[in-house]
């Protein structure tokens, strides 16, 4: 399970490790809202000084007082409550006004070991809820897979100068059921090396349900001809 650590996830086991064995209780407690984290600390035993908090994107207080980066309190078995709010700004977002709130982290120092605590950047307010459907949209999008089948037919061998083939999309994928006819192509063959021909139509059917092909041969040059006519026609489906 190594594989899916990382250097910052390692860093904040081996801090929390340290604290413990140093009887340090640091207990962060994120809010519901993301704005905001109450953090208690407390010295199970022995003795150990909070030497202050570095911040991004936060203001940290005790007892309504803002605690700076480096503040010595003394700790002890009574915990001391430590309350950091994140910073934030309006914007604009999608044609209207939004709090946004930048990424942020509060590191809590003690001298017997430190402890971090991470927010990632959010935007709060009627964009937000614009954003989420986004998301939810997105997420249903990428969770669909596109189907396609095709179909052909070709005509008997003939030596008619003209031949027309039409492909249509069998009855079994209706278009009620999402099918559509998203493509198709025509190839002719004659038993002749010398004759030559060229396709002259390849095109949507007008119901849009068929692909029809067109065909002219070099007259006067005899040879067994056929025409193939193929259709494409696919679907979004879910999984």
């Amino acid at each position: 399970m190594t594989k899916n650590l990382y250097d910052k996830g390692l860093d904040a086991w081996r801090s929390c490790i340290d604290l413990l064995n140093k009887k340090t209780k640091i207990t962060p407690t994120i809010d519901q809202s993301q704005r905001m984290v109450d953090i208690e600390i407390s010295q199970t035993s022995g003795s150990a000084l909070l030497t202050g908090v570095d911040t991004h994107n936060m203001q940290c207080k005790v007892d309504g007082k803002v605690l700076g980066e480096s503040e010595s309190i003394e700790l002890s078995a009574r915990s001391k409550s430590l309350r950091c709010t994140r910073s934030s700004k309006l914007t604009q977002f999608y044609e209207q006004r939004a709090e946004y709130f930048p990424p942020a982290n509060v590191k809590v120092k003690t001298d017997t070991g430190d402890m971090r605590v991470e927010f990632q950047e959010m935007i709060d307010g009627p964009a937000k809820n614009r954003l989420e459907r986004i998301e939810a949209q997105l997420a249903t999008a990428s969770s669909r897979r596109l189907r396609c089948e095709v179909y052909e037919s070709t005509t008997q061998p003939s030596a008619v100068d003209t031949l027309t083939a039409t492909a249509i999309v069998p009855e079994s994928f209706p278009s009620e059921d999402g099918w559509v006819v998203t493509g198709g192509g025509c190839s002719a063959s004659v038993i002749v090396a010398s004759s030559r021909y060229h396709i002259s139509k390849s095109e949507m059917t007008q119901d849009r349900r068929g692909w029809f092909c067109e065909s002219i041969f070099q007259a006067n040059h005899g040879g067994t001809r056929t025409l193939k006519a193929q259709v494409r026609f696919c679907k979004v489906e879910s999984p």
